[in-house]
């Protein structure tokens, strides 16, 4: 943060969010910023001369009796220009506070303020891009920032203030070609936001720099640096009684008899000669720990164990919360590793190719947003990011399609990270994946030593059919080939036959394809038919949901005397 500069951030309550000229500010707060400190603070109500609307005073707990004896905007507008003189307008959502001031200043006969601007809701973005939600008052908490009155303009102006020191804290700590990079990117950042990365590169730039232990560069992309290491289990034995337990237990969870039950059953069930186990956990009874406590018993004795749950969702809670109250129970330490599908995951080396293109400004926010992300992810999952919809063209682009698919020169290949993730997997204590993943990947998570553990069980036959699930509709393929014969015949528009005169196509190749076009045409509704009366017969009708299993032989039956 420049020594020389007063940033002024700026937080306005309004009695509507539409800058279309019908709304007013009903209170104008500033907070000043010198020196990565808070040298001083202004703040007033405004009578906005028209009614708050009830939802707005509910919101920011200004009424009507509030600002009755206030200044009017004209009156205060003055003196609120001159304050923000030789100042940078700082703005948790800059584009609303600093327009919407703009356009108040402009109706009542100022000049438009000609400042330059930085937008906290973007350098957070940046800065902390795992967040679940970038509110003024979720991302204040997560840095532990006080928060007094959230949506009154003094106290929203005050810990913005506050959240900008601490994010360009954290930016002077960024590595120097990092800093570069998001320099040369944030062009396209709300007005002057790409200054907080310019002025730490320029001051960095002055020092001599190393990477730290943790991170390295990888064709100009800081990592995490790889760490490939296994706990190693003592061989313990399983604590049977009540007082072992609860001496494990004790300021971590409560002893409940249930979920011992449970533990001491599941630990019988995987030393013995039963194959498989049902359990049916009530609701409170502490499943989760009932099967994994007994369970890392296990991998002591060399076992592997598979845990599959229903969802992404799950899964993921399954790790971030079960998984890390296990390991402070447990005695001893134990690995997981979670499976997920290749397009979870980031390709380093297509990431790497789209930095080289140019984006529109949503996606250069987005890849701002990755490249600190790099530095702090162990896994590359995108779920780590919390963008649900994933909707922007970029993932389509980045994401992992196998490790079957790269190239072992190139520079990333080292550290991919389902590569490294493949490769952990082999030596996990625990492996966790969902029940989608599970029923496309059986024999790879199979083995002599592996155990598997069915958590949500009800969900997993539907799962099964419904990832596996393959349809041939027939009266759509019946439509489509009649759409194309007319189509080749067609004197309306461009038609197949013109491909033949264009030199696209042969004549003998556009006669081959009018026939097969014409078999199909003809033969689909006679195929549908003879399925219905070799596996459906009288059992239903077809306008009925029917399920069959097929026999092998009858099956393959059919299709030998269908290709004939």
């Amino acid at each position: 943060m420049s020594s020389r500069k007063t940033y002024a951030v700026v937080d306005l309550e309004t009695t509507g969010t539409a800058i279309n000229g019908t709304n007013r500010i009903i209170q104008f707060s500033c907070t000043f910023v010198q020196h990565k400190r808070i040298v001083n603070e202004f703040s007033t109500l405004i009578d906005p001369k028209q009614p708050i609307p009830p939802e707005i005073s509910q919101l920011t707990n200004i009424s009507d009796k509030d600002v009755k004896k206030a200044p009017s905007f004209e009156e205060m507008a003055g003196t609120i220009y001159s304050l923000l003189q030789n100042t940078t307008f700082v703005a948790h959502n800059i584009a609303f506070d600093y327009n919407f001031l703009n356009s108040e200043l402009v109706r009542v006969g100022y000049p438009e303020l000609d400042l330059k601007g930085i937008d906290t809701v973007q350098l957070a973005q940046i800065v902390l891009p795992t967040l679940l939600s970038y509110r003024l008052s979720d991302v204040s908490h997560f840095l532990s920032l006080t928060h007094e009155q959230p949506h009154n303009a003094a106290s929203d102006a005050r810990t913005t203030a506050a959240l900008f020191i601490k994010l360009r804290e954290r930016i002077a700590d960024f590595p120097l070609t990092l800093l570069e990079e998001l320099s040369l990117r944030g062009r396209q950042l709300e007005l002057d936001t790409v200054d907080c990365f310019k002025e730490a590169y320029e001051q960095k730039s002055k020092q001599e720099t190393k990477l730290p232990a943790d991170l390295m560069s990888v064709a100009g992309l800081i990592i995490q640096r790889p760490i490939f290491s296994r706990d190693t289990l003592a061989p313990l034995d399983y604590p049977f009684e009540l007082v072992e337990k609860e001496k494990l237990f004790t300021g971590l969870i409560d002893v409940r008899l249930q979920q011992v039950k449970m533990m001491d059953e599941t630990f019988e069930f995987f030393n013995g000669s039963d194959l498989v186990r049902v359990i049916d956990a009530p609701t409170g009874a502490g499943k989760t720990l009932g099967y994994l406590f007994p369970a890392a018993y296990q991998t002591g004795q060399g076992k592997q164990v598979v845990i599959s749950t229903a969802t992404n969702v799950l899964q993921t809670q399954l790790q971030e919360n079960a998984f890390s109250l296990l390991k402070k129970i447990l005695p001893f330490g134990c690995s997981v590793v979670s499976l997920k599908g290749n397009y979870h995951f980031i390709d380093l080396a297509r990431f790497a190719q789209s930095l080289k293109r140019t984006q529109n400004s949503h996606t250069n926010l987005l890849q701002m947003r990755i490249m600190v992300w790099l530095m702090e992810t162990k896994t590359g999952d995108f779920d780590e990011l919390h963008l649900t919809k994933l909707q922007d063209p970029l993932f389509n682009e980045i994401h992992h399609r196998g490790v079957e698919e790269l190239d072992s020169d190139n520079p990333f290949y080292s550290v991919d990270f389902l590569r490294r993730k493949k490769l952990a997997e082999k030596n996990a204590d625990f492996v966790l994946t969902n029940h989608a993943y599970l029923s496309s990947h059986i024999e790879e998570l199979s083995g002599p030593n592996s155990l598997l553990v069915v958590d949500e069980a009800q969900h997993l036959a539907p799962m099964t059919i419904k990832n596996n699930r393959k349809t041939l509709d027939f009266d759509e393929i019946k439509i489509l080939a009649d759409s194309l014969l007319v189509k080749i015949r067609s004197h309306e528009s461009y038609s197949f036959i013109d491909l033949v005169g264009s030199g696209f196509i042969t004549s003998s190749e556009f006669k081959h394809l009018l026939q097969v076009i014409r078999v199909i045409d003809s033969r689909v509704p006679q195929l549908r038919n003879d399925l219905a009366a070799t596996f459906v017969g009288g059992n239903a009708s077809q306008s009925e949901y029917y399920e069959q299993l097929l026999r092998p032989k009858k099956n393959t039956w059919f299709y030998q005397g269908t290709l004939s």
